[in-house]
């Protein structure tokens, strides 16, 4: 959801120097927006709603790193990468994964957009983490 907070464009004009952009994270208006907006009216009330939103970003985050491990090892039980490989793996993703169980997905990405892809890391499987981060940012921020 976005956030929105009422004001009269008259208290914008007159706290504002000229020229000066609003810095505050809303969308000004001096009517509510669609539907999809948050009513946000104080600085205590946003950090409350992010917090709570980072303690869901964390749980995702927690549930996604089971998977990617359960993955890998799947792979190990199957035979096509060894204990080695594993965990060379596990270390070129450890920025990636750290970022991602801590709630911090916007962080994890650019962290595995750093991270070079060479064996025993393959492309497709870089590839797959790239795309389900990507997707958790847009569809959750």
């Amino acid at each position: 959801m976005k956030l929105w907070k009422y004001i009269h464009f008259s208290e914008i004009t007159q706290s504002i120097p000229d020229g000066m952009p609003i810095k505050e994270p809303f969308i000004w208006a001096e009517t509510q927006p669609d539907s999809d907006y948050d009513d946000i009216t104080s600085t205590q009330a946003l950090l409350e709603k992010i917090v709570i939103e980072y303690k869901q970003y964390e749980k995702d985050g927690k549930a996604y790193f089971e998977k990617i491990r359960a993955d890998l090892v799947l792979l190990f039980k199957t035979n096509q990468k060894t204990d080695v490989d594993i965990f060379l793996i596990e270390q070129k993703l450890e920025g990636t994964i750290n970022k991602i169980v801590r709630g911090d997905w916007m962080t994890a990405l650019n962290t595995l957009n750093q991270v070079i892809v060479e064996a025993p890391l393959d492309q497709s499987l870089h590839d797959e983490i790239h795309l389900y981060i990507t997707n958790y940012i847009v569809n959750n921020y």
